[in-house]
C-alpha cells in the first residue's frame, strides 16, 4: 500500500468556501462572536460605501493576539468542533471569520494588538489564485502603519484588541446596480440584526459588563424579542432539562397584545404583520440567539398564538446534539427533548389565545355579561347578540310587541351580516381597532339609572341592582360611573 497527500488546491477551494449560504448579516455576526469570546467588551463597526474604496472594519478590545496566534487563527479549520468550548466562546469550526469574511468579499485583513504590538496579516483571494497555493501576507509594524488601514487608529486607542477589515465586495459590485445603496442598505439590515442576536450581550442580561456595540459611532439598541421589560409581558415558569449532563433552560414568555405596544417596542419585534411568522422557540447558544420564529415542526403556527414565544438556552457543548451549522444559523432539534418541549408548548400557548381571546376586557371576572356569545354546531360557528344583557333589557321594555318582533328581525339579520372574513383579515395583519366607548360616560350613566330603576321595579334591591349591572362589559368599562353609583348606596 502506498500513501499519498492530495492537498486541496487553494484557489479552488476557498472560491468554492465562498456559496456555504451565509448572508451579510449573519456573515457580520459571525466576526462579532470571534469579538465576544475573547472578552471583548467594546466593539466598533466602521464602514465606507465608496464603491472603489468600500470597506468594513470591525474593531474590538479584546484579549487582541501575537504573530503566533494571529498565523494559526488564519489557518482554515483552526480548532475542532470536537474540542471543548468555554460558556464565553462563540466559535464552532475554526472556519468563522474565513469563510464569513470571503462569502462577502476577495480581501480579509486581521490586525491584533498584543503587548503594545501590532501583528497583521492578509488573506486576498487574487493573491492566492496567482501563487495557486494556501499563502497569505504578513506585515511588520512599519509596514502597518501604512497600508491605509481606515480604523486603525481605533484599535491603537486600546491596550489590546483585534481589527478584521472586508474589501473587495466583488459579488455585490457585480449584483448591485447602485452599489452605494445596495452597500449601505445591507448594514443597516446587519445593525438591526447585531441588535437582535446579540441583544443579551448589549442588555447586560448575566455579564458583569454590558457589551457595547457601535456602527460608524452610533450606539446599538438591544432589541429584546420578549419585551421583558414591558409590563404587559408575561414570563412563564422556567423549566430545566437535563441531557447528557447538561442542562437546558426553557422559559415561554406572553407577549401583550399589540394595542398595549407602543412604536418603540413594535420595532424591537419587527412589524406588525411579522408577529404570527415571529412566534415558537428562540434558541440561544451562550445567549446568543441562533434560530428563532420555529416551532421546529412540533406545532403550526396559528393566529391566536402568535403572542407567544419560548426561550431555550443551550450550552455549546450540545452543538452536535443540535447539529449546529457553520453559519450558526441552523439547527436541528434532538429527538431526545421532544416531548419535553411538546409539554411546554401545550401549557404556553392557550395564555397567548387567552390574551387575545379576552382583549379589552377590564376585569379577569368570567361572569361578565357581554353582548356577543359563540354558538358551536357541527364543527361551525356563529356569533350571536344576548338577548340577557341589562341594556338589551331596558331596551326592550320601552317597545310594544309588534317593535319586540322588528327589532328581532333587526338583530338576526345583523347576526347574519357580521363580517367575520374582514375582521379575520385585519387581526391577521395586527391592525388594533379602535377600543374608546362610543357612549360618553354622561349618557351611560343615565342609562344606567334607568337600569337600576327597571331592576329595582322587577323586585330587585338597590344595592344588587348596582352590582348587577357592574357585571355588565357595557358598564364596567366606565369604572368612574360604577364609583359614583356605588357611593350613592352609602
Amino acid at each position: 500500500m502506498n500513501e499519498k497527500k492530495l492537498i486541496p488546491l487553494a484557489p479552488i477551494l476557498v472560491e468554492s468556501t465562498r456559496s456555504i449560504g451565509y448572508t451579510f448579516e449573519s456573515a457580520l455576526a459571525d466576526i462579532i462572536d470571534n469579538s465576544l469570546s475573547v472578552n471583548a467588551t467594546i466593539i466598533e463597526v466602521e464602514y465606507g460605501s465608496q464603491t472603489a474604496n468600500a470597506y468594513l472594519c470591525v474593531v474590538d478590545n479584546g484579549a487582541g493576539m501575537d504573530k503566533e496566534e494571529l498565523r494559526a487563527a488564519m489557518r482554515y479549520g483552526s480548532r475542532s468542533s470536537l474540542e471543548a468550548r468555554s460558556s464565553v466562546d462563540l466559535g464552532r469550526f475554526g472556519l468563522g471569520m474565513k469563510t464569513a469574511t470571503m462569502s462577502q468579499c476577495r480581501e480579509l485583513t486581521v490586525v491584533s494588538k498584543r503587548d503594545g504590538k501590532l501583528s497583521a496579516a492578509v488573506w486576498d483571494l487574487d493573491y492566492v489564485i496567482e501563487k495557486s497555493d494556501w499563502v497569505i501576507k504578513e506585515f511588520s509594524e512599519a509596514e502597518i502603519n501604512n497600508l491605509g488601514i481606515p480604523a486603525l487608529e481605533e484599535l491603537k486607542k486600546f491596550d489590546s484588541g483585534t481589527l478584521v477589515m472586508w474589501r473587495k465586495f466583488d459579488k455585490l459590485e457585480r449584483s448591485a446596480k447602485d452599489f452605494n445603496g445596495s452597500f449601505l442598505g445591507k448594514v443597516n439590515l446587519a445593525r438591526d440584526h447585531v441588535a437582535l442576536v446579540f441583544h443579551r450581550y448589549i442588555s447586560g442580561d448575566g455579564f458583569s459588563v454590558p457589551i457595547k456595540i457601535y456602527f460608524n459611532r452610533e450606539p446599538v439598541a438591544a432589541r429584546d424579542p420578549f419585551l421583558t421589560a414591558h409590563p404587559g409581558t408575561q414570563p412563564l415558569e422556567e423549566r430545566t432539562i437535563r441531557i447528557d449532563g447538561s442542562e437546558i433552560l426553557v422559559k415561554p414568555y406572553i407577549l401583550p397584545y399589540i394595542s398595549k405596544i407602543n412604536e418603540k417596542h413594535l420595532s424591537y419585534l419587527g412589524q406588525k404583520e411579522d408577529l404570527k411568522k415571529n412566534q415558537g422557540f428562540y434558541m440561544y447558544r451562550n445567549k446568543r440567539l441562533i434560530v428563532w420564529g420555529t416551532w421546529f415542526g412540533l406545532h403550526r403556527q396559528y393566529e391566536l398564538e402568535k403572542l407567544t414565544r419560548i426561550r431555550v438556552d443551550i450550552p455549546s457543548e450540545l452543538d452536535s446534539l443540535w447539529s449546529i451549522d457553520i453559519k450558526k444559523s441552523t439547527a436541528i432539534l434532538p429527538d431526545k427533548i421532544k416531548k419535553n418541549l411538546i409539554e411546554i408548548i401545550a401549557n404556553s400557548v392557550p395564555k397567548s389565545k387567552s390574551e387575545l381571546t379576552y382583549k379589552g376586557r377590564k376585569t379577569s371576572n368570567s361572569d361578565i355579561k357581554t353582548a356577543w356569545y359563540e354558538v358551536e354546531n357541527r364543527g361551525t360557528f356563529q356569533y350571536k347578540i344576548s338577548r340577557d344583557t341589562a341594556l338589551f333589557k331596558l331596551v326592550e321594555s320601552h317597545i310594544d310587541e309588534s317593535g319586540i318582533k322588528y327589532m328581532e328581525a333587526f338583530l338576526c339579520d345583523l347576526e347574519d351580516q357580521l363580517p367575520y372574513i374582514p375582521v379575520y383579515k385585519n387581526i391577521a395583519e395586527s391592525k388594533v381597532y379602535d377600543e374608546t366607548p362610543q357612549i360618553s360616560e354622561d349618557e351611560i350613566l343615565l342609562l344606567a339609572e334607568s337600569n337600576i330603576e327597571m331592576l329595582v321595579s322587577s323586585g330587585f334591591s338597590e344595592s344588587d341592582a348596582v352590582a348587577m349591572i357592574s357585571n355588565e362589559y357595557t358598564y364596567s368599562r366606565y369604572p368612574s360611573v360604577i364609583a359614583a353609583l356605588k357611593e350613592r348606596l352609602k
